[in-house]
């Protein structure tokens, strides 16, 4: 992935080049750390103390300054903090005003804040959700930690409140089924894969990587709760009379699950397209779902000044890398009456290390109040195979007999890529299929 990035890196060099690094032998001539260093103490210094010195030389003066260079380089050969200063107290009365400052410095690599953001526009019925997080000089971003919170009740379609006991309630996973679509942009270049299966994505993504607990506690914040009648008529009285409902989540995107920090002076736009009130509400026809209030929440990290200056100096020749897990959702339509389906060249160039079927009816797929979009079936399928380069992978072809009960080989692919039975999650039970 290739982003343009835009940093003006000159006032930093100028400015750091003066004031960092003089004195000290191991930071002559390099204008930033690379690597992890000596030792950790050798980290926490130079990334977090280092581009601070000449902050501390304005309080302390010129001579504490020094001395404190001496002590750092001290502290680089060995000795611990207390007797490096006090090895230094001859050579200035200040030892015990510099050691207070490297101790100060130390630690002050970042600073961690937290954000709110709400829309660019008003959402009408329909109409995208759009977010802007503008880059800024000195503030990371951590995507990981982002999280959306949305308050939404049912109301009828000419926007009047529920009456007592109208057959109507959310689809499971209600917090990501409101959306079909989520687009990410970096500096006005769109980076994630534009497809109508986000909702998809979310359910797939909640039900194959929780296991029980979460499941049953946190993820009921998403409306997620087992997709049977009983679960069905739970997140319904949440919704009873109209009554606004608050859920909170993390998104499902490739950069949302990754843990490195997105740089400066890059900027953020999201855009979610609403899902149609056919595919997110079951029940009878005539409602939808009106959006009261939707805010992204997001961690920004304020980094060391040298750590700035560093990345600016490495993308002056190369370009920033953040590996992804991509995750592809593709669709299929299956004429009715076929008695087998065939299609080639699925993935051409990079093969995936997964692969996830599921089998839903067609007028589900596009939005039906009287069916689930998550109503998974397996069609009496009797054999299934994924093949590369006419190679049966990863292993013989599946050969399945759902009247007969004859369905563990394809239960227990699930778990093939856990090498430990006890790391593996109890989010699916086996139960009889009829």
């Amino acid at each position: 992935m290739k982003v343009p990035y835009i940093c003006c890196s000159k006032k930093f060099e100028e400015h750091y080049t003066n004031q960092s690094g003089s004195g000290i032998p191991h930071y002559e001539g390099i204008s930033f750390q690379r690597g992890y260093g000596l030792t950790d103490v050798f980290r926490c210094l130079f990334r977090a103390a280092l581009p601070f010195l000449a902050r501390g030389g304005k309080v302390v003066g010129k001579e504490a300054l020094v001395t404190g260079t001496k002590v750092i380089n001290d502290v680089l050969s060995g000795k611990d903090l207390e007797t490096a200063a006090k090895s230094r107290s001859k050579e200035a009365g200040l030892a015990r005003k510099a050691m207070k400052r490297v101790q100060s410095m130390i630690g002050q690599g970042k600073t961690v804040t937290g954000l709110n953001f709400t829309l660019l526009s008003k959402v009408f019925d329909g109409g995208p959700v759009e977010f802007h997080i503008s880059g800024s000089g000195e503030e990371y971003v951590d995507l990981s930690q982002t999280q959306l919170y949305v308050k939404a009740k049912i109301v009828k379609a000419d926007g009047t409140p529920l009456e007592k006991d109208e057959k109507i309630g959310p689809v499971n996973l209600f917090m990501h089924s409101l959306f079909s679509q989520m687009d990410i942009s970096l500096n006005d270049h769109l980076v994630s894969n534009s497809s109508n299966t986000y909702s998809y994505r979310s359910y797939f993504e909640t039900l194959l990587n929780h296991g029980l607990d979460c499941k049953t506690s946190q993820l009921t914040s998403e409306m997620f709760y087992k997709d049977n009648n009983d679960g069905l008529k739970l997140r319904s009285k949440f919704f009873e009379l109209s009554a606004p409902v608050d859920m909170i989540s993390g998104l499902h995107g490739d950069l949302f699950h990754q843990e490195r920090l997105l740089l400066n002076l890059v900027d953020v736009k999201i855009k979610l397209i609403l899902s149609k009130p056919e595919f997110c509400l079951q029940g009878d026809a005539g409602y939808k779902v009106v959006l009261e209030k939707i805010n992204l929440l997001v961690r920004k990290v304020r980094v060391s000044p040298g750590v700035i200056l560093g990345h600016a100096k490495a993308l002056e020749n190369d370009t920033a890398k953040y590996p992804l897990n991509r995750v592809l959702c593709k669709v299929y339509s299956v004429p009715k009456g076929s008695m087998s389906f065939v299609q080639d060249n699925i993935f051409v160039g990079q093969m995936p290390k997964r692969i996830i079927v599921g089998c839903v009816d067609n007028d589900a797929f596009h939005g039906t109040f009287e069916k689930s979009p998550f109503d998974f079936k397996h069609y009496h399928m009797n054999f299934i195979g994924i093949y590369v380069d006419g190679q049966s992978k990863p292993h013989s072809p599946l050969e399945l007999n759902f009247d007969k009960n004859n369905y563990i080989k394809g239960y227990h692919s699930l778990f093939l890529r856990n090498r430990k039975k006890d790391t593996i999650k109890d989010f699916l039970f086996l139960e009889k299929i009829i």
